[in-house]
């Protein structure tokens, strides 16, 4: 039987630029089919990676990353795990954080996440694909907003495991708004 989860979308962020991971603040962004708008992970291909190894690099590759999802919950346990004030959702490049789903990242392959769309009497849909492991990128990012401490870069990794959150496709398109209800179905 499946589980339910409530809680609230607390943040939109969209990746324009492919030379930086960071991600910028939106308030309300339009959901495609293939993505974010304005996003750089928007599409149905990506180009093959460390995470598809099966495949020589930038072999064109179906998408299972469009979405980028965090929690609030699991960010607070990184920053207190790393001994700092506060891991923003941009810095790790992350397009949706969501408050009341404390182990997201423990979402299965499957799970369904809807978010109440502005506009439409249909909810946006998203289906979690993989959890999103840690690597050190962000930790750069972390890293450049505490100059005062060492280590943050190497340390995210392991402070990050299994808190980093999922990715996700787009299951049914509309438009969200910040402070949306979001609903979580487990299978």
């Amino acid at each position: 039987m499946a589980q339910k989860i409530e809680g609230v979308l607390t943040g939109i962020f969209i990746g324009s630029r492919i030379d930086s991971l960071i991600t910028q603040r939106k308030e309300i962004v339009r959901v495609f089919d293939n993505g974010l708008e304005g996003d750089r992970h928007t599409g149905w291909f990506r180009g093959a990676d460390v995470r598809a190894q099966h495949y020589p690099k930038r072999t064109k590759i179906w998408n299972s990353r469009q979405v980028s999802i965090v929690s609030d919950e699991e960010l607070k346990k990184i920053a207190q795990i790393m001994k700092v004030p506060e891991i923003k959702p941009e810095w790790l490049g992350a397009n949706l954080c969501l408050k009341g789903i404390p182990k997201l990242t423990l979402l299965p392959p499957g799970s369904k996440i809807f978010i109440t769309s502005c506009y439409s009497g249909l909810d946006v849909g998203f289906q979690v694909t993989a959890l999103n492991k840690p690597c050190v990128g962000p930790g750069k990012v972390i890293q450049i907003n505490y100059p005062d401490k060492t280590g943050l870069e190497i340390l995210f990794p392991k402070a990050a495991h299994d808190k980093r959150g999922v990715v996700a496709v787009v299951e049914h398109l509309g438009c969200i708004q910040e402070g949306a209800l979001v609903t979580v179905w487990i299978p």
